[in-house]
């Protein structure tokens, strides 16, 4: 499949930024929400970034212009069983690949709620910024889906970005 890398302007791209709002407005009347937004991206592994990208910039607005030295090192959690573009993305950010928590699953490849917030709590008392938890629904060797209503609960107590990566989902 072809991507125009030319689409991020209506100026530039009309016809495909029209199809883009209809398709996510549609989408977002389709699921019943009241509010929604998105974009197109070229695959899996960049939405998890403009997803990382997004939590960061909601964590610390300043991050657009005093760059990382705006805030404490920040650190992402994700399953043991996530798809491997989560530290590539910690890295392409500058975050580094260390700074991403794998969480511990349990036999069935499902993120263990109880261990992310025990995660959490050890990264907030080593003085880094928690800002992020990717979880899966349907990951690529269990075919797991993480508990995804108690994992909001964990992320909104602990005001934590929560991106859900489904790309497997919808095959």
């Amino acid at each position: 499949m072809l991507h125009t890398v030319f689409r991020h302007t209506f100026e530039v791209a009309p016809v495909f930024t029209l199809v883009e709002h209809y398709v996510i407005s549609r989408l977002v009347e389709l699921f019943g929400w009241q509010d929604g937004d998105g974009i197109f991206s070229p695959g899996g592994s960049m939405s998890n970034m403009y997803a990382m990208v997004l939590a960061r910039y909601k964590k610390n607005p300043e991050v657009k212009r005093l760059g990382m030295s705006a805030m404490k090192p920040l650190v992402a959690f994700t399953s043991d069983q996530s798809h491997y573009s989560i530290g590539k993305a910690a890295s392409w950010m500058g975050l580094g690949r260390d700074n991403v928590v794998k969480v511990r699953t349990d036999n069935w490849g499902r993120m263990i709620p109880q261990a992310l917030k025990e995660a959490i709590a050890v990264v907030r008392t080593n003085g880094c910024e928690p800002f992020f938890v990717l979880a899966t629904s349907g990951t690529t060797v269990f075919g797991a889906f993480d508990p995804l209503d108690t994992l909001a609960d964990v992320c909104k107590d602990e005001d934590l970005w929560l991106h859900v990566d489904v790309s497997f989902y919808f095959m």
